[in-house]
C-alpha cells in the first residue's frame, strides 16, 4: 500500500522540503515533516482499502444485505 503513496507524491513533497531547506537550512524538521506525511497517507490509505475490502468481500461470501 505504501507503493502507491510513493510513486503518487515523492517527487513534490520532496521537492517542497528541498526548497524550504534552501531557504532555512532545518534540513532535518523538513524531512521529518514529511516522513510523518507519508505515514499518516500511508495509515489512511490503508484504512480506506481495508474498508473497501470488507465491503466488497461480503458479496464474495454471499452474506449480501
Amino acid at each position: 500500500m505504501n507503493i502507491i503513496v510513493f510513486v503518487i507524491t515523492v517527487i513534490e513533497i520532496f521537492g517542497a522540503a528541498k526548497l524550504y531547506t534552501e531557504e532555512n537550512s532545518q534540513y532535518f524538521e523538513a524531512y521529518i515533516v514529511v516522513a510523518c506525511m507519508f505515514w499518516a497517507m500511508g495509515i489512511a490509505f490503508e484504512f480506506v482499502f481495508h474498508r473497501l475490502e470488507q465491503y466488497v468481500s461480503k458479496y464474495k461470501r454471499g452474506n449480501a444485505v
